[in-house]
């Protein structure tokens, strides 16, 4: 991705550093290798951890894991995974 947009992931880690010190409540998702493409329905299996996780995973499949995250009320506040 770096060779796509000059220095990604600096800025990607510099949001992120900068999200982590509002003090706002926040969920950041960082999804794997997108699978399919757009007109994929297929939902991956998935369990929301802390990092640590890799493969791929459906366009939908990162929707819903973004639905759950904010209809979730035992996931922290504050979360990276």
């Amino acid at each position: 991705m770096n060779t796509l947009i000059p220095n990604v992931y600096f800025w990607k880690a510099k949001a992120e550093n900068h999200l982590r010190a509002s003090g706002l409540n926040y969920a950041i998702v960082r999804p794997t290798v997108l699978a399919g493409d757009e007109k994929d329905t297929t939902v991956t299996p998935y369990k929301i951890t802390q990092g640590g996780q890799w493969g791929k995973i459906t366009r939908c499949t990162v929707a819903k894991v973004m639905l759950d995250v904010v209809k979730c009320a035992t996931i922290e506040n504050k979360v990276t995974f």
